[in-house]
């Protein structure tokens, strides 16, 4: 046949030029209901079930045969069967109910929530006999609009801190400025004594120290959040890293009275890493304990082999931890309400920065702590340089330690029991 011989195809101009039959249309209508995605259902006005497609067995696990005749009561929880007995009052009035999000039961127990849309269905005299339901799996959107709300409340929190991290960065940069002031003018007058100005440099060097050391920890804390922070390696000896520790903590120690003790493992494992670095790891684990443990509290630094690791322990018996704060206690700017009225001179960058820079060792930390009020531990590891140990045969010996090792030792008579 050619192409002119073809018939003539006319497109209907409307639905009301398909002429279907009685018996068509309900075949029809029943395809287009079974191949739904959603469940549809139809129900006695006493909340019978009639009918189930396809849908409804997808989405509940339930197939028409252990439904129909039963209570619609099979799908919804007990804490909402008053909603449903409303439901069935509005039908009856010949009320519907359109596209309300609810909550449903599985065959297998799952809740899953859905859109949910009633209507009355009336017999051929207008008398309402059944209801229809058409219910939707609305998870996604759900899982959506929770995914868009924690992302908001984590927006409002980082809002939060960043404005608290912000009054207390003027506080702290503020604080200096008096005591600077005060010296300022006490050496300028002429009548100042020798010992007024040796006091007034003693200020200056104090607080410039403490100002610098606020806008280091910033700044390092930013190159390591942008990969710009480079560690200079090399073979180091662990008493030394952490004497320089102590020796920076100290003053935060003796302000407060504390005790310190230091137990360093023997023989000593030798690790590949920036010893600067390391030791500003552990000075600010040494500072953080210090602040926040009261005055003549008992701090806490052990160091002991462990496999191909050597661990790191800086414990306290200061404020603790709460639980809620243990798992945001690395978090820049992450201070709880106890530990912000405790943070003089810190900006709540200590931790983050110690957690990156023992990252950049290939090493890892956790916090520990049994409450509030039960002090705190901080657990540094930190990989064993195997070549180091193979190609120094008297690495880690029984041999006498440096001269570092027992000044460090020299700290401990202080603590009961600690040989002299």
């Amino acid at each position: 046949m050619s192409r002119g011989d073809l018939p003539e195809t006319r497109t209907p101009s409307s639905a009301a030029a398909i002429e279907l039959d009685s018996p068509t249309r309900l075949a029809l209508l029943a395809a287009i209901v079974e191949s739904s995605d959603d469940a549809i259902v139809s129900k006695t006005l006493d909340g019978r079930i009639l009918s189930w497609n396809a849908g409804a067995q997808r989405i509940f696990g339930y197939c028409a045969e252990e439904v129909i005749g039963q209570s619609i009561t099979i799908i919804i929880p007990p804490e909402l069967h008053a909603e449903e007995r409303r439901i069935l009052e509005k039908l009856r009035r010949g009320d519907r109910i359109d596209h309300f999000d609810t909550v449903r039961v599985a065959k297998d127990g799952r809740r899953i929530p859905i859109s949910l849309t009633v209507s009355p269905v009336r017999d051929s005299h207008g008398r309402i006999v059944a209801a229809s339901k058409v219910a939707r799996d609305i998870s996604d959107r759900k899982r959506a609009e929770d995914a868009l709300r924690q992302s908001e409340e984590a927006l409002r929190e980082a809002d939060r801190r960043k404005n608290r991290f912000l009054a207390l960065l003027a506080h702290e940069l503020r604080n200096p400025l008096a005591p600077i002031r005060y010296a300022a003018a006490t050496w300028r007058k002429p009548e100042t004594t020798p010992e007024q100005r040796q006091r007034a440099e003693e200020i200056f060097d104090r607080q410039l120290d403490h100002m610098s050391r606020l806008l280091d920890d910033l700044l390092d804390v930013s190159r390591i959040t942008h990969t710009t922070l480079e560690l200079k390696m090399s073979a180091i000896d662990l008493t030394s890293v952490v004497s320089l520790a102590v020796e920076t903590a100290r003053p935060f120690l003796e302000a407060k009275q504390h005790t310190l003790e230091v137990e360093l493992c023997e023989p000593q494992p030798r690790l590949q890493a920036d010893p600067m670095r390391l030791a500003q790891v552990f000075s600010n684990l040494l500072i953080n304990a210090a602040k926040y443990t009261d005055p003549a509290g008992r701090i806490r630094l052990r160091a002991v082999q462990d496999g191909g690791e050597v661990v790191f322990i800086v414990s306290d018996n200061g404020i603790g931890i709460a639980p809620e704060m243990l798992p945001r206690v690395f978090d820049l700017f992450a201070q709880s309400d106890a530990a912000l009225e405790r943070a003089q001179g810190g900006l709540g960058v200590g931790l983050t920065l110690v957690q990156g820079l023992v990252n950049l060792h290939g090493g890892s930390i956790e916090a520990r702590s049994e409450g509030v009020g039960r002090g705190s531990e901080f657990i540094v590891r930190l990989p064993i340089d195997v070549s180091l140990v193979e190609s120094d045969p008297t690495a880690g010996s029984n041999d006498d330690p440096p001269e570092s090792a027992a000044q460090l030792r020299r700290m401990r008579p202080t603590l009961e029991g600690a040989p002299p």
